[in-house]
């Protein structure tokens, strides 16, 4: 059985988390507490960027719907007139430096296959990266749009709004 398949056993199948994994909850819970904290005092401050970001995304690892709604989202948009951009971490890539735009000609571990759908789907600029701030600053300055959709940005819990 993959690692994956594992973790998804025990996050959606029921299955007991061994007690190592259990005992790094705690560690998780006090490291999301205090980059609250950081935000909430003011020590680390939210990051503005010069577009609406609409963030679609949660605490819950795949198969819980958000490609597919970004795709909707973006066509919807797009029927209403307005340019808008996806920005996505481009899961599955290799080499996942820096931020790579959607072409034409990509492939799946150049930017990811849920990049590849949601291109080919919504028909809209994509662009990759870990850093969704860096891939939605790209975004804006290439392609101006009026509204960019965040696919999966909440799963790091990012304090601060728009980001």
């Amino acid at each position: 059985m993959s690692p994956e398949a594992w973790l998804q056993q025990i996050w959606y199948g029921g299955r007991r988390a061994p007690w190592w994994l259990r005992a790094l909850s705690p560690l998780f819970g006090m490291s999301v507490r205090s980059r609250h904290w950081l935000y909430a005092h003011g020590w680390r401050r939210p990051v503005r960027v010069a577009a609406p970001v609409i963030v679609v995304g949660n605490i819950s690892v795949g198969g819980t719907g958000k490609t597919p709604l970004v795709i909707w989202l973006a066509l919807r948009l797009a029927g209403l007139g307005l340019a808008v951009a996806v920005v996505s971490r481009g899961y599955g890539r290799r080499g996942g430096r820096g931020v790579v735009p959607l072409l034409g000609t990509s492939k799946a571990d150049e930017v990811g296959d849920e990049a590849l759908v949601i291109g080919r789907r919504a028909r809209c600029p994509v662009y990759v990266g870990s850093d969704r701030v860096r891939a939605a600053q790209a975004a804006i300055t290439t392609a101006a749009p009026a509204a960019i959709a965040a696919c999966a940005a909440r799963t790091r819990l990012p304090p601060g709004r728009p980001w």
